[in-house]
């Protein structure tokens, strides 16, 4: 049995114990490119707030 966490996190968690290998019980390629994904759309918007910032000083 194989367990998808969903169509954005493209890796699989193996619930097959009797075959424990620690290379296959996790994906780790796949994980660390989900996370990846996730830093890159969190560092595009810290880089946004200054600029949101700026605009709100300038309303004033």
């Amino acid at each position: 049995m194989k367990h998808s966490l969903g169509p954005q996190f493209d890796f699989f968690i193996d619930t097959d114990f009797s075959k424990h290998d620690a290379h296959n019980f996790f994906r780790y390629d796949n994980l660390f490119a989900a996370w990846g994904g996730l830093l890159i759309l969190k560092i595009k918007f810290f880089l946004k707030l200054p600029m949101i910032f700026k605009r709100n000083r300038i309303d004033e």
